[in-house]
């Protein structure tokens, strides 16, 4: 666990040979579950668009949003 917190690089755990964990570092993780949060806003977004290239609709101004929320 030393060594993953300082050197901040994975320790794999194996069996048999056989990568089956990783100890890492906790700030590491963390950034690690931030960054794939945010590749998972940008992957919800692309799909946003692309579906509404497919059925013509047109976004919705940010003006307005804010308007009816109100």
């Amino acid at each position: 666990m030393d060594t993953a917190h300082r050197e901040r690089e994975p320790v794999f755990l194996t069996r048999r040979g056989i990568r089956v964990a990783a100890v890492i570092d906790s700030a590491e993780l963390e950034h690690l579950r931030e960054a794939a949060e945010e590749l998972e806003d940008i992957r919800d977004v692309n799909m946003a668009w692309e579906e509404m290239k497919q059925t013509g609709e047109t976004p919705i101004p940010w003006e307005d949003v804010k308007r009816d929320l109100a």
